[in-house]
């Protein structure tokens, strides 16, 4: 069974609501906004709210599948590919008491749903967007990938035209600006500098310094890699890949949650119809 984690434990003990939460400007209000139902389904059950919780991550991670599953049902993919994410998404199941897998069908529906947006009706997408918006919450680093990619393709979608974009400063702007920086700030008040947010991501792993910033150049490499590479399948989307994997300079997760999508978007990518893409195990 899962378990809330401890920080919603914490803000469980005043028995409050998002909604206090949100009017006290409370850094937990979307986290605690994302398994509040499984709180309120306690009150009215009598089960314990980890119960639900666990029914939601397993959720998510059926979710998951099905979103990865149909990215790549118009390509010829060995099936061992299909065996590797699936027990990469067990995996990571495990990752954080669930809070890995809530964060990878986020960032999953995110990508599914700007990449796809012409089959979605807007009220669909708004909705689908705003379960993405929560689910990225799990994890400051991940949220704060997720809004400034946000940010960025709704700037670059709107082609510059001036009605659009003052509405779009009045209406979305804020919320994503204050998203964004209220998560930075919080990181920077917590390590001190950004270069002191290093050793909580991939350089981090590195003891050497000058192995340390080699591994910067390594990641800046690899984030132009795949926008050069995926820009013609996926457009202006490459830039949810581009971010989280530079994400991964400051936080771990975010680098791990984005691998599994990596893997799907060079699948599709490179095994082409007429063109099946084998395993070397295969």
């Amino acid at each position: 069974m899962f378990h809330i984690w401890s920080q919603i434990d914490d803000v469980l003990k005043f028995n409050t609501t998002p909604l206090d939460l949100a009017l006290q400007l409370h850094p937990y209000t979307l986290r605690y906004a994302l398994v509040y139902p499984c709180i309120f389904l306690e009150n009215v059950f009598g089960l314990h709210h980890d119960v639900f919780y666990s029914v939601f991550v397993v959720s998510c991670w059926a979710g998951t599948v099905y979103l990865s599953f149909s990215m790549l049902r118009r390509r010829e993919v060995s099936n061992v590919f299909y065996l590797l994410i699936t027990t990469g998404y067990l995996l990571l199941l495990m990752l954080a008491n669930g809070r890995g897998i809530l964060a990878l069908f986020g960032v999953m529906l995110f990508f599914f749903i700007q990449w796809r947006e012409t089959e979605f009706p807007l009220w669909q997408k708004f909705l689908g967007l705003s379960f993405a918006f929560l689910l990225c919450s799990v994890s400051t680093g991940i949220f704060f990938c997720f809004s400034i990619s946000l940010l960025l393709i709704l700037m670059l979608s709107m082609n510059f035209k001036i009605e659009k974009l003052v509405g779009f400063g009045v209406l979305v702007f804020p919320i994503l600006f204050c998203c964004s920086y209220v998560s930075f700030e919080k990181n920077i008040a917590y390590y001190g500098s950004i270069t002191s947010m290093l050793d909580h991501g991939l350089p981090g792993m590195v003891p050497d310094p000058v192995f340390k910033w080699g591994m910067v150049g390594v990641i800046l490499s690899f984030s132009y890699f795949i926008y050069y590479t995926l820009y013609k399948e996926f457009g202006k989307n490459v830039i949810i890949l581009t971010i989280y994997v530079l994400g991964g300079l400051f936080g771990t997760l975010t680098f791990v949650v984005v691998i599994p999508l990596l893997l799907i978007t060079f699948l599709f990518h490179y095994a082409k119809p007429g063109h099946k893409v084998k395993a070397w195990i295969s």
